[in-house]
């Protein structure tokens, strides 16, 4: 991997990482409330403005997949760290490749059930009958969960490479 490629992507992740939290507190203490219920594309559940303990919960349950990818380019920074170190199949990177997309796949979960938390939460105020419970799972949701599962693959396909080099080594 090229010198400028590895650079890219750690800005990349970093940027993300400092951009994370950032849009975070701007989306929850800047937006008003018909901009956030646009936001999470929930403006047709909800009636009435919402109490601090449902905008405590909305933000805890909004917040666990942004904690989530937060962890995976934690990961993912360390694991470029190792490849601008030459190691490509070290244990240390193969164990951050492993994390990173354990960390992936548990984003694209988390992100698909806060979805029908945050339209109950949204909606708990509204008169009986017309409260929410809604799904949403894009195309952007199954390709980060795929994306997740080719990495993991691959991280394994790297362990069981190491497995036989030392088997190997022992066995010279």
């Amino acid at each position: 991997m090229s010198n400028t490629a590895l650079i890219f992507l750690r800005l990349l992740a970093s940027l993300l990482l400092l951009l994370i939290p950032a849009a975070f507190l701007y989306v929850w203490f800047i937006w008003e409330f018909a901009s956030l219920a646009s936001y999470f594309n929930l403006s047709h559940v909800i009636y009435s403005e919402l109490s601090w303990l449902q905008q405590g919960l909305a933000m805890l349950v909004s917040l666990v997949p942004l904690l989530l990818l937060s962890v995976a380019l934690i990961h993912l920074l360390k694991l470029l760290r190792e490849f601008d170190s030459g190691r490509y199949f070290s244990f240390e990177a193969v164990t951050r490749l492993l994390g990173f997309s354990r960390f992936l796949f548990f984003t694209g979960i988390a992100k698909f059930l806060s979805y029908p938390l945050l339209s109950l939460i949204f909606s708990w105020n509204n008169p009986a009958g017309q409260r929410a419970f809604s799904l949403q799972f894009g195309s952007s949701d199954l390709l980060l969960i795929l994306l997740a599962g080719v990495f993991m693959l691959l991280s394994q396909l790297m362990q069981q490479g190491q497995r036989l080099q030392q088997e190997n080594e022992a066995f010279i």
